[in-house]
């Protein structure tokens, strides 16, 4: 059975679309900018069935597919950028997104081969053993199935205003992920949060590798806590997700995400109390019957223990090249 279309206009100038998915959370909501230039912000994953129900919202919104100049990539997760260089192949549309948003999408090389050494490094620090990692390889290969490379055409910088849409501006927003940003309107405080913030699920911050090589491994969930305490202080009357409803009231969900996240850090704690163990076997504590998202439950679980270490919660050893971790 044929999905329908979902079309809201949520506020002045800005068309949201419900575009599926073929990943567990769901509908991704893509955003029509009107204005000089009609612009599409996030894409959907690459998928014929993502494909049509683009389309079609684009005609429901009264513009032909032809009339897209411009695609915004807030990040470069596939249910975001997928469908972007065949919208650019087809309708000759610019690509605007963050810089390292270019760099993961254009699929060099020599940046294939530094993510796969930063992956298996992580999870060989983190206790994961061989037929995991390759399980692990394997959800990362099913996920890229709904991507595509795709040149980027005009790099983001944080603070600067959207080409054609000077009312919109764009704030960088790491955590989720190194290559996020928001766009954030003052004249009625829209913000277009895409996966920074969502009202029916924790976003987690994932683990990637930076384009520097030098920079190291982001410790991404304090990243993420900090930046949430600054999205704190930005008056917002609707923040527009990248799934789900709109969020009305964006303090509120912070102080509840960051309750979820001491709940967790204290199962963590109860976990290793009395015996040293690895992150590995700190998340298969965790999330016994989540083994087939081993990368999200693993950031999660890296994330919680990297913070509990910074505040000292915690000890981390190492041993054969393995952390370890203990109260």
């Amino acid at each position: 059975m044929q999905k329908m279309i979902q079309l809201e206009r949520p506020c002045k100038g800005v068309v949201s679309l419900a575009i599926p998915t073929p990943f567990q959370i769901g509908d991704v909501n893509v955003y029509l900018l009107e204005g000089k230039k009609l612009t599409l912000v996030d894409t959907g994953a690459n998928t014929e069935e993502s494909w049509g129900l683009l389309t079609q919202g684009i005609e429901a919104a009264g513009y032909r597919l032809s009339d897209l100049q411009q695609v915004v990539l807030t990040h470069f997760h596939e249910d975001h950028t997928g469908l972007a260089y065949r919208l650019k192949k087809e309708t000759g549309a610019t690509v605007l997104a963050h810089p390292d948003t270019a760099v993961w999408l254009k699929e060099e090389p020599w940046f294939i081969e530094r993510r796969n050494r930063f992956f298996l490094e992580l999870y060989k620090r983190a206790g994961v053993n061989e037929a995991y990692i390759q399980k692990i390889i394997g959800v990362y290969q099913y996920l890229r199935r709904f991507g595509h490379p795709c040149e980027v055409d005009v790099v983001l910088a944080d603070g600067e205003t959207l080409p054609s849409h000077p009312e919109w501006k764009v704030v960088y927003t790491p955590g989720h992920s190194q290559t996020h940003f928001s766009l954030y309107r003052d004249s009625d405080e829209v913000m277009l949060l895409a996966d920074h913030l969502i009202a029916h699920v924790s976003s987690n911050a994932l683990l990637e590798p930076t384009v520097q090589s030098e920079e190291g491994r982001v410790k991404s969930l304090i990243q993420y806590r900090q930046e949430l305490q600054k999205l704190k202080q930005f008056p917002i009357s609707v923040g527009l997700a990248g799934h789900g409803e709109p969020i009305h009231d964006h303090v509120d969900l912070i102080d509840r995400r960051f309750d979820s996240m001491e709940r967790r850090a204290e199962n963590i704690l109860e976990v290793l109390k009395g015996k040293q163990k690895t992150a590995f076997e700190v998340a298969m504590q965790l999330f016994p019957n989540r083994q087939d998202q081993l990368p999200l439950i693993l950031s999660e679980t890296i994330g919680h223990l990297d913070w509990l270490e910074a505040e000292g919660r915690l000890a981390r050893g190492v041993r054969d090249g393995i952390d370890r971790y203990s109260v």
